[in-house]
């Protein structure tokens, strides 16, 4: 056994020196203790002629900046995320994803040409900030038909709601950029007259700092602000329902272990209907950011501009490094994606008490 193995990284986050105390003595040995030494040239080519696996096969192809070095074919090369570089030119073979937002500069840079004091980021999630406002009941606000009496609290984009809207967004090594927003109505219908409409519905929303650059503690930053509204098309001048969202959203690369993006804000408005607010990745996994109850009815709740807290959020989401959620961490909790919705799933949306807290 060689116990603990022990590893100096420089400031680009390259492991360089490897070694291990096996005898405990306090003493390395430069014959059997140092298991690598790697030298890097500034776009991740290796020093030759004096670095060596001291101990064992070459087997770990993780070098430059974690990424696989490939040898096959005699390539040479830096397996990335997304792309592939060549140490030897210090360029990526393939045009940066995200060229259309860094015109100032060539789509085949290796980490912007700044390779002394910065390392090479990647990350491409992509995210929709969801919100609903549904009646969970069989008919509401006299002979109106709702979303029905056994709607329950949802990730499903595809759900009943009155209605519904998403802000997108895209997280990135460096920055939070917006990618738009759409809302959805639905059909009211009288079940007394038999009438049927469409009741539009529509969202406005506001990014702040979308491309924030990275902070001396790597993690990048927006402010988002949302509001969605709409109204019965078969009522004339029916006041609206109201969602206000407003949220700080950061995000942090970790390199092979995937990122966290965090979310802290609160959605407000009429409190009635229900509203359920989450977030789903670009596989259509949810997860919950809050949910409140009806509380009250239209007549009482609509008119005017609500700003009731309907609820408070404050959590972190693990994603892998194909940009999935992965599970959620909160007060310094880890849970699965299942685990957490749970907590949301079983409350009653008809509870006018029901407004989550996740501060």
């Amino acid at each position: 056994m060689l116990g603990y193995v022990y590893q100096y990284k420089d400031q680009v986050n390259n492991v360089r020196l490897s070694y291990s105390d096996s005898n405990n003595d306090g003493i390395i040995q430069p014959a059997t203790e140092i298991l690598r030494e790697s030298n890097f040239y500034p776009f991740g080519l290796e020093h030759r002629g004096y670095n060596n696996t001291i101990i064992g096969a070459k087997n770990n192809l993780k070098h430059y900046q974690g990424q696989e070095f490939t040898e096959d074919l005699g390539l040479n090369t830096h397996e990335w995320k997304y792309r592939v570089s060549d140490p030897a030119i210090g360029r990526f073979w393939q045009v940066d994803p995200l060229a259309e937002e860094y015109n100032y500069q060539s789509p085949y840079n290796f980490s912007e040409n700044r390779v002394i004091d910065s390392y090479e980021l990647e990350g491409l999630e992509k995210v929709s900030i969801h919100t609903a406002s549904f009646a969970p009941f069989k008919t509401f606000g006299g002979p109106y038909k709702g979303d029905g009496a056994n709607r329950k609290f949802t990730t499903n984009p595809s759900s009943s709601s009155r209605i519904s809207g998403r802000v997108n967004v895209r997280a990135t090594s460096t920055g939070i950029s917006d990618r738009g927003s759409s809302a959805t109505g639905s059909m009211s219908h009288n079940i007394l007259t038999g009438n049927s409409s469409y009741s539009d519905a529509s969202i406005e929303h506001s990014m702040s700092n979308n491309v924030s650059g990275v902070r001396d503690d790597g993690k990048v930053s927006a402010e988002v602000g949302f509001h969605l509204s709409g109204n019965n098309s078969l009522v004339p001048g029916s006041p609206d329902i109201d969602t206000k969202g407003s949220m700080t959203i950061t995000s942090q690369q970790l390199g092979d272990k995937g990122s966290v993006i965090s979310f802290s804000g609160k959605i407000t408005g009429d409190k009635f209907p229900s509203n359920e607010t989450f977030i789903t990745d670009s596989n259509g996994v949810g997860v919950f950011l809050g949910v409140s109850g009806a509380d009250g009815n239209p007549l009482i709740s609509l008119p005017g501009n609500g700003n009731e807290t309907m609820s408070t959020f404050n959590i972190s989401v693990n994603f892998n490094t194909d940009g999935g959620i992965t599970g959620v961490t909160y007060n310094k909790k880890n849970y699965t994606v299942a685990e957490w919705n749970k907590q949301f799933t079983k409350l009653d949306p008809k509870d006018g008490n029901v407004s989550t807290n996740n501060n």
